[in-house]
């Protein structure tokens, strides 16, 4: 008699301890999924968390699961919260878009991506996998002067006559193609100056951007980044009848607020529509972090109506902490 009423105290402890831990576990992550519903961007530590949703999040099933099962229904309802705010960020990520007709037989365009790491020692590894990408369209995020040198050294120069490219401190951006092209210049989208150029496909210009947005990791940082993607959102809704292509290095995750609302500007990202939305791009240098591979997408390729999306293949790019992409979108032609 006394072994069992010390075995049920026990076990309501443990029962107690159980939601207690459970309640501490759910608090940020209602508060990540308050932050990513109401489109807040600060302060950077919170932009980091809404980067990690899909697995910050994912333990509230667990619990969900587990306070329905014994009956704790207040638990219950904090877990469902969470778990149904979950599965809104990420299931439309996973849903491919249905290719409009006329994407099936129209003219395309591929695009390489690569945020090369400006630090890089890895040069002619890097101007290798260009090379072997053979793309029509390449953008080179966090270019330097010795790795434009060690892509020149490598022939890529002759396989693309048409160079553009910003400089800075450390590094610069850089836009190239083979395709016949206009008006090729450097853009001012914010304050970010961008490669910019028009470039024929088939019988329609595009207009091509090589984006790479300030990382917000401070206040004054956090300003600059979300001035750049307004800024490349007012590009978007001046564009006129002529599609445009952005793609780079946004440092943007698919739940920051600045991001979403960018895309609510007549933009589409190839990963969603592709229904890629959950692969990631970037592997953070944190030792503890390291060692688990890409944990978030930072690197995309946005479009406006005339271009779609037809396929796109992530890639490793060596030397750097960012995975590139291989994009080939359809470009709508003009009526006869």
């Amino acid at each position: 008699m006394i072994g069992a009423l010390t075995v049920g105290v026990t076990t309501g402890h443990l029962g107690v301890a159980a939601q207690a831990l459970a309640i501490v576990v759910l608090v940020p992550m209602l508060w990540v999924s308050a932050w990513i519903w109401l489109g807040y961007s600060r302060p950077s530590a919170v932009l980091v968390l809404e980067g990690f949703q899909m697995f910050l999040l994912a333990p509230s099933w667990v619990i969900l699961v587990a306070a329905t099962a014994t009956g704790r229904w207040p638990l219950a309802v904090l877990g469902g919260l969470v778990a149904g705010s979950h599965l809104c960020f990420c299931l439309p990520a996973v849903i491919r878009n249905r290719l409009p007709d006329w994407a099936r037989d129209a003219p395309a365009v591929s695009v390489f991506v690569a945020n090369v790491r400006y630090d890089n020692d890895r040069r002619d590894d890097v101007a290798g996998a260009v090379l072997e990408a053979d793309a029509d369209i390449v953008i080179v995020n966090e270019i330097t002067p010795q790795q434009r040198e060690a892509l020149k050294r490598a022939g890529v120069y002759e396989r693309y006559p048409m160079r553009l490219y910003t400089e800075g401190r450390p590094f610069g951006e850089m836009l190239m193609t083979r395709l016949p092209v206009t008006d090729e210049r450097i853009e001012i989208l914010g304050r970010a100056r961008v490669p910019a150029a028009t470039i024929r496909v088939g019988e329609r210009d595009i207009r091509v951007y090589a984006v790479h947005v300030d990382a917000p990791k401070s206040s004054e940082k956090r300003n600059l980044w979300r001035r750049d993607l307004d800024g490349i959102g007012h590009s978007a809704e001046q564009r006129g009848d002529q599609p445009r292509l952005y793609v780079g290095d946004f440092n943007s995750a698919p739940w920051h607020g600045p991001f979403r609302r960018l895309l609510d500007r007549g933009l589409t990202d190839a990963h969603d529509a592709l229904g890629k939305g959950l692969t990631r791009s970037w592997t953070p240098k944190w030792p503890v972090l390291a060692w688990v591979g890409a944990v978030m997408r930072l690197d995309h390729g946005l479009y406006t109506e005339g271009i779609v999306a037809r396929s796109v293949r992530d890639v490793e790019v060596p030397g750097s902490d960012h995975r590139g992409f291989h994009l080939t979108v359809a470009v709508q032609q003009p009526d006869r």
